[in-house]
């Protein structure tokens, strides 16, 4: 694999574009966070090995402290319990091939015309795998656990462990505009303490659930004729926090998935978080590529986004623009993403 290539005139290095690729990504991922991206909640962190191990910390609150005699030993309280487990970052990547009509029409025009199409592509490839990372952000909240499946049909997954407290099935369906969905409200964060220990600092929920919450009577306008209409944004917080509850946080993505836009997170579920600036929840963790280790790039920088350019074997005249990582979205505390159906 060539570190540097020169393409008629254009020298373009692995580490040069692996730089633009990390630069993209870095720009791209603060704009989701405006957009409000499930990245708020799942934070990127590099490490320095595929093989990882997470531990499993018992958060619930001690027995209190017991006072003593003088001179008495202390009370000694039960040790919090921990346990390990262990799960294998996985490999992601996109690639695009720079068709040869493509590649000599640029060659005929100047070396501005190649940057153009080879990072054009580039950014083509990071959103990629932007999506995909986004996507496996939703999937592994929603079901508390990741799961993959390659092209050739090998499947990934490890299974987080949240407990059937956090996923209860819902008493109402929340497009019943006289549901008391107040009260599954509160019975939701009830719940959420009693496992958790605090109350949840976030209502995760589509446009659809938030208009259903909206035309619900606990959240309408009442108007001089006896009519009433749809809460709006402000007037529907303003009810939930008066009942001690997290304002709503309205979040919908599409991504394309085999050809057919999808939603990344079920449009009929409502999720309860932690707030997403503890960071608390979990990890997007990134871990060295083979790639980049190849490419000779130092340990610090082998972990994130790879980019190459490789000319492919078969056609010596077509190359092909390669994005490379091996990540994956880890739900660390998985008890903290509480989940039910609201809708039919």
């Amino acid at each position: 694999m060539s570190n540097y290539v020169e393409y008629a005139g254009a020298a373009l290095s692995t580490k040069e574009l692996t730089g633009a690729a990390r630069a993209f990504y870095e720009a791209a991922m603060q704009a989701e966070l405006a957009k409000n991206s499930l990245s708020a909640f799942f934070p990127d962190t590099q490490v320095d090995s595929i093989d990882l191990r997470l531990e499993d910390f018992d958060f619930s609150r001690p027995e209190i402290a017991k006072n003593r005699a003088w001179d008495a030993e202390p009370f000694r309280g039960s040790t919090a319990k921990a346990g390990f487990r262990t799960f294998q970052n996985v490999p992601i990547s996109q690639a695009e091939v720079l068709s040869e009509l493509d590649q000599l029409r640029a060659r005929l025009s100047n070396n501005d015309k190649i940057l153009n199409l080879v990072y054009g592509s580039l950014t083509r490839q990071v959103n990629a795998v932007i999506d995909a990372l986004e996507y496996q952000r939703g999937l592994t909240l929603t079901n508390a656990k990741f799961t993959a499946t390659t092209r050739g049909g090998v499947k990934f997954e490890d299974e987080w462990g949240r407990a059937p407290e956090a996923n209860p099935t819902s008493a109402i369906q929340f497009n019943n505009p006289d549901a008391d969905i107040l009260g599954e409200l509160e019975k939701f964060s009830d719940a959420y303490k009693k496992l958790n220990g605090f109350r949840p600092g976030t209502i995760l929920v589509s446009p659809t659930i938030k208009r259903a919450i909206a035309r619900n009577k606990q959240f309408t306008v009442n108007l001089n004729n006896g009519g009433y209409i749809p809460g709006n944004t402000a007037q529907v917080n303003a009810v939930l926090e008066n009942n001690e509850l997290p304002a709503l946080t309205t979040y919908e993505r599409d991504v394309n998935v085999g050809g057919v836009l999808t939603p990344v997170l079920d449009p009929k579920n409502i999720y309860l978080l932690p707030p997403s600036a503890q960071g608390i929840l979990g990890n997007t963790v990134f871990s060295p590529t083979t790639a980049s280790m190849e490419a000779g790039f130092s340990p610090a920088e082998q972990a994130g986004i790879y980019a190459g350019i490789h000319q492919r074997p078969t056609v010596p005249s077509t190359r092909e623009v390669v994005v490379d990582a091996v990540a994956m979205p880890v739900l660390s505390n998985p008890n903290f993403a509480f989940v039910s159906k609201v809708l039919p």
